[in-house]
């Protein structure tokens, strides 16, 4: 994705946070789509590590994101 998030061929479906778990898909409709997106979570400006990228079987050009946020970032 660009850094100025304006790349239309990206598509990002976020399923929600479940247990500390953020999951969502993500959909490249673009003609030469990488093997796997490089992407990372942050906070703060600050990178966070434990991102799982993973593609969907079945679908071409998709991948599947997971991250557990830290429980230290984690408020009502």
């Amino acid at each position: 994705m660009s850094a100025s998030g304006k790349d239309s061929n990206w598509s990002l479906a976020a399923s929600g946070i479940r247990a500390g778990i953020w999951e969502a898909s993500l959909d490249y409709r673009g003609k030469d789509a990488p093997e796997q997106p490089g992407i990372e979570v942050s906070h703060l400006g600050q990178p966070l590590d434990g991102l799982e990228v993973a593609t969907i079987p079945g679908r071409a050009r998709a991948w599947s994101l997971r991250f557990a946020i830290p429980a230290e970032l984690l408020s009502d």
